[in-house]
């Protein structure tokens, strides 16, 4: 599923960036390394913000108990939606809802 969503998710981003819309993705794997996530950045050509987490801080502040999690964050930096799973028409029209 990641893959699927982080290719959905970079085609989103370049659809409504000009919106105002950011995206990030959090890698969750416990020992990757900086080479690794340039890798796996490079290999999805993903263009938005991509952080290593693997202290597993989001987790925690988040109560991530499952991926993929999407959190819809409005420009006040509130949660405004959290949508658990990966279904690209509900994250969009969630997000569309909000521009």
């Amino acid at each position: 599923p990641c893959r699927l969503q982080e290719s959905e998710a970079e085609q989103l981003y370049q659809k409504l960036r000009n919106f105002g819309f950011q995206s990030l993705t959090v890698l969750l794997e416990d020992k990757i390394t900086t080479a690794q996530a340039k890798s796996w950045i490079q290999t999805y050509k993903l263009t938005f913000p991509v952080l290593i987490d693997p202290e597993h801080t989001a987790t925690r502040l988040y109560s991530i108990n499952a991926v993929p999690k999407n959190f819809i964050i409005n420009r006040q930096f509130c949660i405004i939606e959290i949508i658990t799973d990966y279904d690209r028409n509900k994250i969009e029209s969630a997000i569309s809802k909000y521009l």
